[in-house]
């Protein structure tokens, strides 16, 4: 066999996508397919993949199959695939057509409110609240929001470390929802119900009052 082969059948190469966990991150994979050579003394064949086009790292002796899948890969990147063949010599063709394949990002942010309360619920005799918090993504946070189911809906401060001032309350319970999302458009929510009691009490009169 030579070199290069003069007919090298891996036209059409096609991906499959597949999540799956991998400790504490959610990491994926591809699953590479082409169509078999069909020289005699075809041994198999390696597939090379990286993060930039044609910038390869080491290849994978894959053996003689039509299909591969690599796992490991990292949520919201685009990795680049070839294939060659290689014969019973040794001798290697020249790579495939390239294709890419991004991986899907369905990893949802992380959100937690750590004021005024970290807990659920939360009194005040105030007419707004404050609410800070932390939101963190494998790939990113890019923004975080909030609604009042008594009216009233904005944007956060910051991402990693977000604030929201001044959220107008009505009297009785206003449940807030704070929403974080990311790139793809996963979304993490908490809710907090702040109940607002209006003080109605008057301060007590005036003491030690003379005239001179």
């Amino acid at each position: 066999m030579k070199r290069y082969f003069s007919v090298f059948f891996l036209a059409g190469l096609v991906f499959a996508l597949a999540m799956a966990w991998s400790g504490h991150a959610m990491a994926g994979s591809a699953t590479v397919k082409w169509q078999p050579n069909t020289e005699p003394d075809l041994q198999g064949y390696r597939v090379y993949y990286g993060t930039a086009s044609r910038d390869y790292g080491a290849p994978i002796d894959v053996g003689n199959v039509t299909s591969y899948t690599i796992t490991g890969l990292d949520e919201g990147r685009t990795y680049y695939f070839a294939v060659t063949a290689v014969d019973s010599s040794g001798n290697e063709s020249g790579f495939s057509t390239e294709v890419s394949k991004t991986i899907a990002d369905t990893h949802a942010p992380t959100l937690t409110i750590t004021s005024p309360t970290s807990g659920s619920t939360y009194d005040t005799d105030q007419a707004t609240v404050d609410i800070a918090g932390t939101a963190s993504d494998n790939v990113g946070v890019t923004k975080v929001t909030w609604t009042n189911s008594r009216g009233g809906s904005g944007t956060a401060s910051g991402t990693t470390n977000w604030s929201i001032s001044g959220i107008p309350l009505s009297e009785g319970d206003n449940v807030i929802v704070i929403t974080a999302a990311d790139a793809t458009g996963n979304q993490a929510t908490k809710t907090i119900t702040v109940t607002y009691t209006r003080d109605t009490t008057a301060p007590a009169p005036p003491r030690g009052v003379t005239v001179e």
